[in-house]
């Protein structure tokens, strides 16, 4: 079972990228799993439906196609700029790419600081 956290991140993501929320499931697993993992991807290509796509990496600044769609004639390696607009022809529906940052993490709510408190004399005495 997903954590919540990844759940509604991925919900959020899913829905600011034009997505159905209902469909962001394998989306929130992803995250969950990336943000664990050793290897650290990238990103993540998910299609309209919610089905995971491909898996990305960052090399040096660029990011490439680590795995998912030998199917449709793209390779490992491939860099994600140049095949990134050919995938929803490919696959017959359309994608969004999400960074893992988007999905796997983040600061939550901003909080504002509070000022330190001074003790009073009655409890400088105790």
């Amino acid at each position: 079972m997903t954590h919540p956290y990844f759940t509604d991140k991925a919900r959020r993501a899913f829905e600011a990228a034009g997505g159905d929320p209902e469909k962001a499931t394998a989306l929130a697993s992803w995250a969950e799993s990336a943000k664990y993992s050793d290897t650290r991807p990238a990103g993540v290509i998910v299609a309209a439906d919610g089905s995971i796509v491909a898996n990305t990496i960052s090399i040096d600044g660029a990011v490439y196609i680590r795995d998912g769609f030998r199917r449709f004639g793209f390779q490992q390696g491939d860099e994600l700029a140049m095949v990134l607009s050919q995938i929803p022809a490919a696959i017959g529906q359309q994608v969004a790419y999400f960074k893992a940052w988007m999905v796997c993490g983040g600061g939550g709510i901003w909080v504002e600081p509070i000022e330190p408190r001074t003790r009073t004399a009655s409890e400088s005495d105790h």
